[in-house]
């Protein structure tokens, strides 16, 4: 990392610092809401011109933020292969992931025991820490 990014990480306010140092405070929390707040506004007027992004394509809902019908379609489309992708490597080799953690049960599917009891138990604290952040603001 050059030492302009390192100084800019060290200062409040920035979305270097957001991104990169994983700071929450008001003023990073603003400066990364208004870089998205122009980027979507960007995104959008591309989007406006329909002849500058091609639809009907999981990769324009994916990189461009696109959600008409046809977009959204073929995204569902790659969604439910991929992930039938990860069940059917998963049914010909169960050791290629690590029992017993909430990310097998959700990303791979996995139903085994231990993956439903870490996933409940992700859950759980998931909704505790929710629960908490609104009794604190």
């Amino acid at each position: 990392m050059n030492e302009l990014n390192r100084r800019k990480q060290d200062v409040c306010g920035t979305r270097a610092r957001y991104m990169n140092a994983g700071c929450r405070c008001d003023l990073c929390r603003a400066a990364w809401a208004a870089h998205q707040i122009e980027a979507n506004k960007s995104r959008r007027e591309r989007l406006a011109d329909t002849t500058a992004v091609e639809h009907g394509k999981a990769t324009t809902y994916a990189n461009w933020s696109c959600r008409c019908e046809p977009c959204k379609a073929a995204h569902s489309v790659v969604m439910r292969q991929q992930a039938q992708s990860r069940k059917d490597r998963l049914a010909a080799d169960p050791s290629i992931v690590e029992p017993g953690r909430a990310a097998t049960y959700q990303g791979w599917g996995c139903r085994c025991e231990p993956c439903k009891a870490a996933a409940s138990a992700y859950e759980a604290g998931r909704y505790e820490r929710k629960k908490a952040r609104r009794e604190t603001s």
